[in-house]
């Protein structure tokens, strides 16, 4: 428990320590979320402080889009969920997946439109798309690419089933 406190106290030195104030408060909730998690509170019960952290940030990117011209910025949770669901499609398909297949199964647990998250995911592989959704979905594949071939398939299966509760 003393390590983990001390994580606390230096992250929310860290976070103290930022000159933005929206990315301030983002990273100390982040800092009290971990903490919680590093003395193995049960995540059912941290899950309201990802809600919190989700809406610092939505609100932090509006406030930067500010009256600009253009689309407004979207949910965070919602690039999040698309980069995870494209990042399954992947992964199921180094299973040996068609790509339909894939994403018909995908778009069946989560409600997506499959030709919709399609052509996300193929704009993803072009290197297009937002820079949040693009990030979770690099990082993500990585995750999933550190998985074992045998043990692949029915971890992205776990990883869709959890996305579905989302």
């Amino acid at each position: 428990m003393e390590d983990a406190y001390k994580r606390l106290i230096d992250k929310l030195t860290e976070a103290c320590a930022e000159e933005d104030r929206s990315l301030s408060r983002i990273h100390v909730v982040m800092a009290a979320r971990d903490f919680l998690e590093d003395l193995n509170v049960p995540r059912q019960l941290t899950r309201p402080l990802n809600d919190v952290i989700a809406a610092l940030i939505d609100v932090n990117a509006l406030e930067e889009h500010g009256n600009s011209p253009g689309p407004k910025p979207k949910p965070f949770n919602e690039q999040t969920k698309v980069a995870f669901a494209s990042a399954i499609v992947t992964a199921l398909r180094a299973c040996n997946w068609s790509i339909d297949k894939a994403i018909r199964e995908v778009c069946k647990v989560t409600g997506m439109d499959r030709k919709w998250l399609r052509q996300v995911r193929d704009n993803l592989h072009r290197g297009k798309g937002d820079p949040v959704t693009l990030d979770h979905y690099y990082d993500y594949v990585e995750e999933l690419g550190q998985i074992p071939e045998d043990r692949l398939e029915n971890e992205a299966l776990t990883h869709l089933k959890n996305l579905s509760q989302w």
